[in-house]
């Protein structure tokens, strides 16, 4: 069976992307993982400090970041 990354470890992974690899001014609205019988199962990852909204795929199998984006809530 295949071996998946901790839902910690990728949202380690996105918050270090971010830089704000303390997370404690972060909110995860979305921690979920896909895996449907897909090719690349992944971490769905939605996080926000206040200001800004970051979307995170983390591929569940390696670590690597598959697609992200930013959007201001501002």
């Amino acid at each position: 069976s295949t071996r998946y990354i901790s839902m910690a470890k990728a949202k380690t992974i996105a918050l270090q992307d971010t830089d704000l690899s303390d997370g404690s001014k972060v909110v995860f609205t979305v921690e979920e993982l896909v895996d449907g019988g897909i090719k690349t199962p992944y971490f769905n990852l939605v996080f926000n400090d206040g200001q800004t909204q970051w979307t995170y795929r983390i591929d569940a199998t390696n670590g690597g970041i598959i697609h992200k984006e930013d959007k201001a809530l501002r």
